[in-house]
């Protein structure tokens, strides 16, 4: 069982610089992950500097995208407090106003053109983003819960939202 547990505390980064293992899970480049919330600001511009982040825990993860691993050092000698992330954040209808909240989905999430560098370690766990006819159905087993759907986009500074292009 320690060995199991050492395993999950190894970081490793693949020569490419396109996959991680971290926290017994591996990452991969276009990945979906849930990031912890106060390292956004809260007007969702940036990153959230101020020491005082007690209401951070009451906010949920922040869906986002991972683009690109950024290294400091070469991937043999890559560590955690050194690697960054290049991703492309979500919005949540919470994130757009109390109004969107109540009346969304609470499996939508929203496309943006913001993208940001995070530490790693500010990786809080994995989900999935599909188009909203992809998706288990909503009285699913509690596995699917890591599941939302995106289909619009969120202007961030004309605070305005327009259904994405399909494919």
């Amino acid at each position: 069982m320690k060995e199991t547990q050492k395993e999950k505390e190894i970081f490793k980064v693949n020569k490419s610089k396109t996959t991680f293992s971290l926290k017994g899970a591996e990452n991969s480049v276009k990945d979906f992950v849930y990031l912890c919330p106060h390292y956004f600001a809260a007007d969702g511009k940036g990153m959230d500097t101020s020491k005082s982040r007690k209401n951070a825990r009451l906010k949920p993860f922040v869906v986002c995208h991972l683009l690109e691993i950024k290294l400091s050092k070469s991937y043999k000698m890559a560590d955690r407090e050194s690697t960054k992330l290049k991703v492309r954040r979500f919005f949540r209808p919470e994130d757009i106003s109390p109004e969107k909240a109540h009346l969304s989905d609470v499996r939508e999430v929203y496309y943006s053109t913001q993208i940001v560098i995070v530490p790693l370690m500010a990786i809080e766990g994995n989900c999935e983003v599909r188009k909203k006819h992809d998706l288990p159905a909503y009285n699913a087993p509690a596995e699917f819960q890591h599941i939302f759907f995106c289909q619009s986009q969120y202007d961030l500074d004309k605070r305005a939202i327009k259904k994405l292009v399909s494919n």
